[in-house]
């Protein structure tokens, strides 16, 4: 993948610091390297370890990430570099520099296994950065101490990722934060104004057509109850007049027939 030309410096740079943490165990040491979490390459032919849970752990989504994995984002579990060891493979380790485009151990530095050119981690000047997918974990679950506290250069990412942590748009702190979906907040809170304005309006025509029909109902009834109530007076009318008119001294036709009978009786 990489050329295998190297200058002397280079490899005598290397030489060097493979004395030293994290390919070596710290000389100062007070007990013994103790593996927390044991990962390794694709082919198995470097094998990595870390004794503590990572003290920081962030996502980049610069384009240099993205291209150098081939992948959207880069994944990174901080450690301290007395904290990490090289456990096998130290002659399988091939180094790339980002800023000068080559095969050297220049820090910072990308870490790969020459075999597979699995991508393991990266050298900083005093920290570790280990890609968490290296680590075989216990029951295949990831402990929460790896996951992600921040996304940097957010500005770039290919994806919105929506887990809760804090976004930037450049590095951490030095840059503005980033909401996780862009415009998402105004959309909703559109999407929310006109939801209950439409709901409303559903309830008005609701209370009206409601309104109407019980407008109507009731003119019916009125209808039919005045009509009751006319019909009721209109025979009550009638009895009051025929009730009147014989209290009134207005003959009855059977009272007329016995007057005309005592007129003629008292002629003859």
């Amino acid at each position: 993948m990489f050329s295998s030309a190297r200058s002397r410096s280079d490899q005598t740079a290397e030489e060097e610091t493979k004395t030293r943490p994290p390919y070596v165990e710290a000389p100062d040491a007070k007990q013994s390297f103790q593996p927390k979490y044991k990962g390794a390459c694709y082919c198995g032919q470097v094998e990595i370890a870390a004794n503590s849970d990572p003290v920081d752990v962030r996502v980049c989504h610069c384009r240099g990430c993205q291209r150098t994995h081939g992948a959207s984002y880069q994944w990174s579990a901080f450690f301290h570099k007395h904290q990490v060891l090289f456990t096998k493979g130290h002659d399988h380790l091939e180094f790339y520099n980002t800023e000068t485009r080559a095969p050297q151990h220049k820090l910072p530095v990308k870490i790969l296994c020459k075999s597979c050119h699995a991508p393991l981690c990266d050298e900083g000047r005093r920290m570790m950065l280990i890609f968490p997918p290296v680590f075989d974990w216990k029951d295949g679950k990831m402990p929460d101490s790896f996951k992600p506290r921040c996304h940097i250069f957010y500005g770039t990412r290919t994806f919105d990722i929506e887990d809760g942590a804090p976004k930037f748009e450049g590095m951490k702190e030095k840059s503005d934060k980033l909401p996780e979906v862009e415009g998402d907040s105004d959309d909703d809170d559109a999407s929310n104004s006109k939801q209950p304005e439409a709901r409303s309006e559903g309830k008005q025509d609701g209370t009206t057509s409601n309104g109407d029909a019980k407008a109507k109902s009731t003119v019916t009834a009125q209808q039919d109850a005045h009509g009751a109530r006319a019909s009721q007076n209109g025979a009550a009318k009638q009895d009051a007049s025929m009730s009147n008119g014989q209290s009134n001294g207005n003959a009855a036709p059977e009272d007329s027939i016995a007057s005309d009978v005592k007129r003629q009786r008292r002629s003859s």
